[in-house]
């Protein structure tokens, strides 16, 4: 599967999830998903599902509190 089109369907599977990128370095898709709280048994289901999906290793991140996005202050004249 495309990487466009696999990180659509985890954003519809997983409508928490805060990113999905490529790392070169693992040479795997990374897909960061808010949730908060798991078992490590709900985190490798995940990430056998997501593995499974987009047909190469997936690095899989469980975020306890959701990406928050910067406050822009005013700035002073």
């Amino acid at each position: 599967m495309r990487s466009s089109e696999a990180a659509k369907e985890i954003v519809k599977r997983y409508p928490t999830t805060q990113s999905v990128g490529y790392s070169l370095v693992d040479n795997a898709m990374v897909v960061s998903i808010y949730v908060p709280s798991y078992s490590e048994q709900y985190f490798q289901k995940v990430k056998t599902e997501l593995t499974e999906l987009v047909g190469q290793p997936v690095k899989l991140e469980f975020m306890t509190s959701p990406m928050q996005l910067p406050i822009r202050l005013p700035e002073s004249e």
